[in-house]
């Protein structure tokens, strides 16, 4: 079944390249009310989950960084001309901002690219039974810290008495 799969990935389909994929998430974006106030946001709602999509994808450790050497040198960069960014908010403003955002912002998103892979069979592989769908998961935390926290942390007590405070993920 493995070799199935990855003979299916060498021709890419049209709606799943990499461009067709952006295009979905930006215009969910751009279709998403903004629940902050408008005359107190200097970035948009699109412009920063999609810094934030292409500092995953670039994989910088400094987004801004990156994004200023390119426009220096070639007096663009990837950030408008790849993912339709306008204005680049600074990596403070936008984890701040990211973090207040509900998961339902994004679901809208994970059901059209679920639908597409659905609709295009890709998924026939994975089918454990009928209607179901193998899902492999994995465990992260994205914080750790002994003073920073929140109401909503995990905390481990260790035997010294120590609290670390964390946030985890469990991801597909």
């Amino acid at each position: 079944m493995w070799y199935v799969t990855v003979a299916s990935l060498k021709k890419t389909k049209k709606h799943l390249r990499f461009d067709a994929l952006r295009k979905v998430l930006s215009t969910h974006l751009e279709a998403q009310q903004d629940p902050r106030q408008a005359d107190k946001c200097e970035y948009s709602l699109h412009d920063t989950v999609m810094s934030a999509f292409a500092c995953m994808y670039f994989q910088e450790p400094s987004l801004l960084q990156f994004q200023q050497r390119l426009e220096k040198k070639h007096q663009r960069n990837n950030l408008h001309t790849v993912f339709r960014v306008k204005n680049t908010p600074k990596e403070s403003q936008m984890r701040d901002m990211i973090d207040t955002l509900p998961p339902e912002t994004f679901e809208p998103v994970f059901k059209d690219y679920y639908e597409r892979l659905r609709r295009h069979k890709h998924l026939e592989d994975y089918a454990i039974f009928s209607g179901a769908v193998m899902c492999v998961v994995d465990g992260t935390d994205y914080h750790s810290s002994k003073s920073v926290h929140c109401k909503s942390c995990l905390h481990r007590t260790h035997k010294n008495g120590c609290r670390t405070y964390r946030h985890g993920a469990l991801q597909g």
